[in-house]
């Protein structure tokens, strides 16, 4: 699909997110959240990305509530590890070899 503001094309906005967290930006992910329009407790598809790709800085600014955002620690997600809380999941990729 192209942009026609930039003649660019339009990224998915999951890649978009998983480039600002790659970067670990906490303003770009901010404005991410706010351009999007997210809800202040933020789904678990933003919670499972950071936790695959890291971003300590915006992960720590969501926990801290540095950015008007946070996300529930208790909730599950939806995928193959059935019942895991965003801190299972945080175990499991922080002992994955990259």
């Amino acid at each position: 699909e192209v942009d026609n503001d930039s003649d660019g094309y339009v990224v998915d906005p999951i890649i978009r997110l998983q480039d600002i967290i790659l970067q670990d930006d906490k303003q770009k992910f901010l404005t991410f959240l706010e351009e999007d329009d997210f809800p202040k407790i933020l789904p678990p598809c933003i919670t499972l990305q950071l936790i695959k790709f890291g971003g300590e800085e915006c992960a720590e600014a969501l926990l801290e509530d540095e950015i008007g955002y946070t996300i529930d620690i208790h909730d599950t997600l939806e995928d193959s590890f059935e019942n895991w809380t965003p801190l299972h999941k945080a175990s499991y990729y922080g002992y994955l070899a990259f």
